[in-house]
């Protein structure tokens, strides 16, 4: 009888601690009853203030997870990722999102670091995302993203790591060239004196170390405004590679024509025989080209045939799009303009070298021109009747 009675306390217990736990303890009802409470609210707007998001607390493999809302063994909340507004780091590798990538996130514009890896993410990269500005690292890997990759990918200055592989992109990667900055009148502004003078410095650095710093020379023979690409700084970068060769400059070397025509060295047309100064000669047609706003096609004309008005003053021929050079910048535009065309002459033996140009431009040297841009002629110009005052070195 005691047994008996033993026995039947003991079921009671029982039963009354699987209701307990069912109804008290269970994470699910836990969360539904919380979802009603202040509680959840303080954390909600703790999470906010957050920045960072732990992977540990997203991974959610089981089944799918909507952008919309974050799911919890079936419970669920609201959570609009675009609210997030102080978040450095979104990392969601290797979940089962799906849908398309929320336009919310141009909200985000601490972001640094984006990982939406190993997913299934449809649609195209939103154009919004384009103020993320502060992204280091954009991984969007292993997705299904589809459409081309958005030119706005090159506004991000600080990018250092871009994974896009494994999804439909078509089309190619997206560049900014020289001659489609100085073909867009809408951000040609952006482009100023200064930063003209330092693109043509960059390019000029870039082939004396082609020319002279490799262990074999390396001469381009396709330099053009298309193949100078700029960075989001808007500095110079040498690119297409495709007909360059390594040259000995000791020896006497041939090869077919190739290259754009409109910047090709004319001696080289002539006699196929490759020297650094190809590259030169093209080097001055971009530094015109940079100077005008437009490749000078009939300024090389004109320089060929020597039928070049005395009566042109040098501001009827720079870009009019910009303002005046500033008096510094144009100490500097004159001195390189002075410089490039002398990489034009028709004779590459009495064109300078690049190295020569480098150092030059790296001299730093101060000058005072004796007159104002809009008082001096391009005959002048290229005749080096201009007065200059060097007043020293900068320290």
């Amino acid at each position: 009888m005691a047994s008996a009675y033993s026995f039947s306390v003991v079921v009671v217990a029982w039963i009354t601690y699987v209701l307990l736990y069912g109804i008290y303890f269970n994470p699910v009802h836990d969360f539904a009853e919380a979802s009603q409470s202040p509680t959840l609210q303080l954390e909600a707007e703790a999470l906010l203030e957050t920045r960072w998001w732990l992977r540990s607390e997203t991974d959610n493999t089981s089944s799918p997870c909507k952008w919309a809302e974050t799911n919890f063994r079936g419970a669920s909340r609201a959570l609009e990722i675009g609210t997030l507004s102080n978040l450095s780091y979104l990392n969601l590798p290797y979940n089962s999102f799906t849908g398309e990538l929320p336009h919310s996130l141009a909200n985000l514009t601490q972001l640094e670091e984006l990982d939406i890896s190993h997913n299934n993410i449809v649609g195209t990269i939103p154009k919004e995302l384009r103020n993320c500005k502060s992204l280091r690292t954009l991984n969007l890997q292993s997705n299904n993203l589809i459409g081309q990759i958005p030119d706005m990918l090159s506004s991000y200055v600080s990018l250092k790591k871009l994974l896009l592989s494994h999804n439909h992109f078509t089309g190619s990667i997206p560049k900014r060239s020289l001659f489609d900055v100085l073909s867009n009148n809408a951000k040609v502004v952006e482009f100023d004196w200064n930063k003209r003078v330092n693109v043509i410095k960059g390019i000029a650095h870039a082939l004396s170390y082609m020319h002279y710093d490799c262990i074999l020379t390396i001469v381009h023979l396709d330099i053009s405004s298309k193949n100078i690409l700029l960075d989001s700084k808007l500095e110079a970068i040498v690119s297409d590679f495709g007909t360059a060769k390594f040259l000995d400059l000791d020896s006497s070397a041939q090869t077919l024509l190739a290259g754009t025509y409109d910047y090709i060295d004319l001696e080289l047309a002539y006699t196929m025989r490759i020297t650094e100064k190809c590259d030169v000669y093209s080097f001055g047609v971009v530094v015109v080209e940079i100077l005008i706003g437009r490749h000078p096609t009939e300024l090389l004309t004109s320089l060929a045939s020597s039928s070049i008005s005395q009566n042109v003053m040098l501001n009827e021929i720079f870009d009019k799009r910009l303002p005046p050079p500033t008096r510094q910048d144009a100490h500097d535009i004159f001195l390189v303009a002075t410089m490039t065309f002398e990489c034009l002459h028709a004779k590459s033996k009495s064109r300078p070298t690049m190295k020569s140009l480098s150092q030059e431009f790296l001299a730093h040297k101060k000058t005072i021109l004796a007159k104002p841009l809009d008082a001096i002629s391009f005959w002048q110009l290229i005749s080096q009747e201009v007065e200059m005052v060097v007043s020293g070195r900068e320290t």
